[in-house]
């Protein structure tokens, strides 16, 4: 496993020291922006939430790849300034992967439980965010967001969306299947999204995005 998570880090570290501008002050620090994300893949592979704990076990079980590592109030601030750095090396990186190019799309969501109480719902920095929705897996009510995903059956990912729980699936759907589609793609997914006019949609926004024939 570790071999493993090695040959990913690297391969990460890489990709992303490659392709990630340079710049003095970045040249300057002890740990180099590729690095920060690196160590974010690794602790979501770890799977751990702690990033107090995280840089804990990191400087015992990759100090060999990371010869420095942040302090945890750095590494968060770090990690906020390059969340749209990270999101775009991760189309980079599914663009690279087969899956990218299957002529088949999976498209479904998940609740994103974000609160209980009424006190929370009220008082939350995510109140603008999020709403009430309907989770029927587990026939309950839930207050926070869902993840609307599009992915190959290999689970690469074409595209995806953080939405208001409350937002409808299709009119969610329309606006996610357009960032995943290349043109020509059998969409699969399950009878929430059923209608008539959702299949009239998305086969144009389908044809509206096939390939062209090289001259």
């Amino acid at each position: 496993m570790l071999a493993d998570l090695d040959l990913l880090l690297i391969a990460v570290f890489c990709t992303a020291d490659d392709l990630l501008h340079e710049s003095t002050k970045n040249d300057r620090r002890r740990v180099t922006d590729a690095e920060v994300v690196a160590l974010c893949v690794a602790q979501q592979v770890m799977d751990i939430s702690s990033d107090r704990e995280f840089l804990a076990v990191a400087g015992r079980r990759l100090c060999h790849l990371f010869p420095q590592l942040p302090q945890q109030p750095g590494y968060l601030k770090r990690r906020r300034r390059l969340a749209e750095t990270i999101e775009w090396l991760c189309g980079v990186f599914a663009g690279d992967s087969p899956g990218w190019r299957d002529e088949i799309v999976l498209l479904d969501s998940t609740p994103v439980e974000c609160g209980r109480s009424l006190e929370t719902a009220r008082r939350s920095e995510l109140a603008d965010a999020c709403g009430y929705g309907y989770c029927r897996s587990h026939s309950r009510w839930f207050w926070g967001m869902r993840l609307h995903l599009a992915a190959s059956p290999d689970g690469t990912p074409r595209a995806a969306i953080l939405a208001p729980a409350d937002q409808k699936e299709r009119e969610v759907a329309l606006r996610l299947l357009p960032l995943a589609l290349h043109g020509g793609e059998q969409v699969i997914c399950d009878k929430g999204y059923a209608g008539r006019e959702f299949a009239q949609a998305v086969g144009a926004a389908g044809r509206d995005r096939a390939p062209t024939t090289p001259p």
